[in-house]
């Protein structure tokens, strides 16, 4: 995950404690993947049946 400006406010609005979801468009930069400035959202808000699944997401 690489965000370029606002970490911080970023890693004050987490907590520790809860399980997020992350998602974003990944791509490769000096041979790592990267997912930069990624959505988060708590795993809490996902049904069972949606958590620890892939799916596609397509821009329009």
């Amino acid at each position: 995950m690489v965000w370029f400006q606002g970490v911080e406010m970023v890693s004050e609005s987490l907590n520790t404690k809860e399980t997020y979801v992350l998602y974003g468009k990944p791509s490769w930069f000096n041979g790592k993947l990267n997912i930069t400035h990624p959505d988060l959202e708590p795993l809490s808000a996902y049904t069972s049946e949606e958590a620890g699944t892939f799916r596609a997401m397509y821009n329009t």
